[in-house]
């Protein structure tokens, strides 16, 4: 565009008309001021007349620009172009007689710019603000960018991981690292590897640590994303120290202890595997009605469903087809969110035989006293007699503290009354 001395609008050339939106007609009919309204700095700010590279140019008689500046056009578009202004003299060293404006469309550079912005608010918005630790580092190691979360499970400050620089001061074990880089040299990226990384207090966290490569400025670095499972670890060994609690507790207990699920076997000790006869294996999967003769599981049955914890014999069914008597006891309980039952079996055979040798000791007896022709007395103390004391003083002791429990038939009351 060739302008006048005071600013008119004197030619202007066809690129010209199309970035400014106006005929030649239109061009030709104005003055560089009447764009003041129209014209703006990079920021939106109205641009002044006296700030135009034309207006700066007729003012000193120097080249002025390149100023990036936009155009409003009529159709409410902004045309953006790099604005340059060189004076025009009638014959050299004379006074400026006017001035050529050139100007270069900017404006889908300008448009892919803001594009770019916008993508870069938006990545680093979700850079910032996703709860993951998220970084890059180069194939040495050394961190170019993270975010806040990469900081929080270590409790370190920006400016301590900064001074850190490479994480390989971060692992606990040097090993963990050659292991991760030999994963990822091996596959071209790593998905969630479980390490331990160094906190600032001493101690270390766990995390699941991912790697993709990517390209920075032509160079090759990777992505890291490290997801802190501390708590989740935690909770993980404490449940595996408690599992090994109870299996060393139940494996050295003789009572059989099984878990069901819906009635069907999901672990059992091996003293249970060995009261019936099966291995561990064996036993899982099978229902629990299994173990129970026939005639005696709808009891069992009965007792799951109501959630009874009282303790009831019940026999047990062995894996060759015997049965033995059996004392039964179970509870409802919540396992790794999983509604279970664990029951507690005690085989009481051994109890049996004792409580039938005792009863039948006691018939003897009971018929040896009613059938013996001669007196018998049991007798009792009060109190029990020290063997400590001397014999004399025992005898003392028996006397006063003696009475008569018991005697047989044939005990006369002339008997009680000379022993009285």
């Amino acid at each position: 565009v060739r302008v006048s001395e005071a600013g008119a609008i004197l030619q202007a050339n066809a690129a010209a008309q199309r970035m400014l939106g106006l005929s030649f007609d239109e061009l030709t009919r104005r003055y560089v001021s009447d764009w003041a309204p129209a014209t703006i700095f990079e920021d939106g700010r109205p641009c002044p007349v006296e700030q135009y590279p034309v207006s700066q140019c007729l003012v000193t008689g120097q080249p002025a620009g390149p100023q990036t500046l936009g155009v409003l056009k009529p159709d409410g578009a902004v045309t953006w172009a790099l604005f340059s202004a060189v004076p025009l003299h009638d014959q050299p060293g004379g006074p400026v007689t006017g001035a050529v404006v050139t100007f270069l469309d900017i404006t889908e550079r300008k448009q892919l710019e803001a594009e770019l912005q916008q993508r870069e608010f938006l990545y680093h918005s979700l850079f910032d603000t996703v709860p993951v630790g998220l970084g890059i580092a180069d194939l040495e190691g050394n961190l170019l960018e993270f975010n806040a979360a990469m900081l929080a499970p270590g409790g370190y400050t920006r400016e301590e991981i900064e001074r850190l620089r490479n994480v390989a001061k971060l692992y606990v074990d040097p090993e963990e690292r050659e292991e991760v880089l030999a994963l990822a040299r091996r596959q071209g990226f790593v998905h969630r590897r479980e390490v331990r990384f160094k906190s600032k207090d001493g101690g270390f966290y766990y995390a699941l640590l991912s790697l993709k490569p990517i390209r920075i400025n032509d160079k090759a670095c990777w992505q890291a994303m490290q997801e802190d499972i501390t708590e989740q670890k935690q909770a993980e060994l404490a449940l595996r120290d408690s599992e090994e609690r109870y299996r060393c507790l139940s494996d050295s207990t003789s009572e059989g202890i099984a878990f069901h699920e819906g009635g069907r076997i999901v672990d059992v000790n091996g003293a249970c595997a060995e009261m019936f006869g099966y291995t561990a294996s064996e036993m899982i999967g099978k229902s629990a009605g299994d173990f129970t003769p026939p005639p005696c599981r709808d009891l069992l049955r009965r007792k799951i469903a109501s959630g009874a914890e009282k303790p009831y014999e019940l026999p047990g069914l062995r894996k060759d087809g015997s049965t033995f008597p059996g004392l039964i006891w179970g509870r409802n309980i919540t396992y790794r969110g999983r509604s279970m039952r664990v029951t507690t079996f005690r085989d009481l055979t051994e109890q049996k035989k004792a409580d039938a040798a005792l009863r039948a000791s006691e018939e003897r007896y009971r018929a040896f006293m009613e059938q013996s022709s001669e007196a018998i007395w049991r007798f009792g103390l009060e109190q029990p007699v020290p063997a400590c004391r001397p014999e004399d003083e025992q005898i003392e002791m028996c006397y006063r503290y003696c009475y008569l429990a018991e005697c047989n038939d044939v005990v006369t009351e002339k008997n009680l009354e000379a022993i009285q």
